[in-house]
């Protein structure tokens, strides 16, 4: 499984903004979209019913180089379930890669591969 999202990039900056302020530019723009990433990253752990939340990504882990590259998100997962008694929390983190597409004005995030389980036999 490997989730990719599609996102309007609004003219963030162009492909001959300096690298530096493109970083500053792109973790802005991600911390604004977070709901997708939250979306992306939920779309994971659904089927474990996981909670995702404490969604961070900073400018020093974002790698950026002509309008693609790869960042690092960092977040909490969370499980509970009063009846079992569960209460379980844990930091995670995920390489979310991406493309800019400064002619159609989008960004295309793609998660990580997971391999999906098959079913256990009974």
């Amino acid at each position: 499984m490997q989730i990719e999202k599609s996102l309007k990039f609004n003219k963030t900056f162009s492909e001959h903004t300096i690298v530096e302020e493109a970083k500053e530019l792109l973790c802005q723009f991600l911390n604004a979209n977070l709901y997708d990433i939250h979306d992306m990253l939920f779309s994971y752990h659904y089927a474990k019913r996981e909670r995702v939340y404490d969604i961070i990504i900073e400018k020093s882990d974002i790698i950026y180089s002509e309008g693609k590259g790869y960042f690092t998100v960092k977040y909490m997962i969370g499980f509970f379930n009063a009846c079992a008694d569960l209460n379980f929390n844990d930091k995670e983190k995920m390489k979310i890669t991406y493309n800019i597409d400064f002619v159609k004005d989008e960004i295309v995030l793609k998660g990580e591969y997971i391999p999906e389980e098959e079913q256990h036999e009974i």
